[in-house]
């Protein structure tokens, strides 16, 4: 009897891809990611008609900008996903959330347009982590209080359907304001997350920034998942004057099946791993959330009669 052994690797083909770019006004970011957004809606469109006659969108948008496009190599594009285009200031960003990559059309757009690329991160596997760097204009933060600007936004991120209830159930957020008086250069505060819909939580960080007349600058990176990426933001200071909790699993209750399911949702994990974590019990399901955001995921535990409580995080 002969007896055959082989040790191989295997992979999903699939990561996510983002591409930033960065414009010399917000009004320019803006009419640029509408233009992309609506090629990329109707790129997605003629690809699920099985290629009508005539030429591409992307096909279309390359000539119109006088740009390089070899249909042949530069349309790939993800199977069931729209890709998402936004801007947030003075920066455009698209993202997908699983393909093998993306045309390089979109970064000769963004040059064509005046701006520059500032990042592309083309078919990465670990979470897309993101800082944002929130600062007030030199030219008035003499007239600002700026400590009192900065407690206002971190209140907003806190906010239920906030930053701190849309964020990746893996990486909690973090923030740190610089003082009073920032280096000249540095942000007066920096806000570190990780985010299941990057387009959603950009919008958040966003409009809690301006709505206190602060700017956003954005850096992303891969997270490749070892230790905490936001470690050095910790703890988060100032602390917000809404209250946090966490939400704990105390009990799994007379339907495990069901505790798991809803466990894997609530904590985005696969179910085997989701079944290992309840079997631990009592463990924390979810960390720094909203009271109201907590309370939604006990009635949702509660449907397979999990015992649960939301314990308030210390400031």
């Amino acid at each position: 009897m002969r007896i055959r052994a082989w040790n191989a690797y295997a992979s999903n083909n699939s990561g996510s891809y983002l591409i930033v770019g960065a414009f010399r006004e917000a009004a320019v970011a803006a009419e640029v990611a509408r233009e992309l957004a609506d090629v990329a809606a109707r790129h997605t469109a003629w690809l699920d008609a099985l290629k009508t006659p005539g030429p591409s969108p992307l096909a279309d948008l390359a000539r119109s900008l006088g740009v390089p496009h070899d249909p042949d190599t530069d349309d790939v594009w993800p199977d069931d996903e729209v890709p998402a285009v936004w801007a947030s200031g003075h920066q455009l960003f698209v993202h997908v959330d699983e393909t093998i990559s993306m045309p390089r059309l979109f970064g000769h757009a963004i040059y064509a347009r005046g701006g520059r690329v500032q990042t592309e991160l083309d078919h990465a596997h670990g979470p897309i982590v993101v800082r944002f760097e929130v600062w007030f204009s030199w030219q008035k933060r003499s007239e600002l209080d700026i400590p009192a600007l900065v407690r206002d936004i971190v209140d907003d991120l806190a906010r239920p359907g906030g930053v701190v209830d849309l964020a990746s159930p893996h990486i909690t957020p973090a923030w740190r304001f610089a003082g009073e008086r920032a280096p000249f250069g540095e942000p007066d505060l920096e806000i570190g997350a990780a985010f299941p819909d990057l387009a959603a939580g950009f919008a958040a960080v966003y409009a809690a920034a301006t709505a206190h007349g602060a700017g956003v600058r954005v850096r992303v990176s891969e997270h490749h998942g070892h230790g905490d990426p936001f470690a050095e933001l910790r703890p988060s200071l100032p602390a917000p004057r809404v209250e946090l909790v966490d939400l704990w699993l105390d009990d799994v209750g007379l339907a495990p099946t069901e505790i798991v399911r809803a466990t894997s949702r609530i904590a985005g994990l696969p179910y085997a791993r989701a079944r290992a974590l309840i079997d631990r019990a009592p463990v924390v399901l979810r960390r720094t959330i909203s009271r109201a955001r907590g309370e939604a995921l006990q009635r949702e535990l509660a449907a397979g009669h999990a015992v649960t409580s939301l314990r308030v995080v210390a400031p």
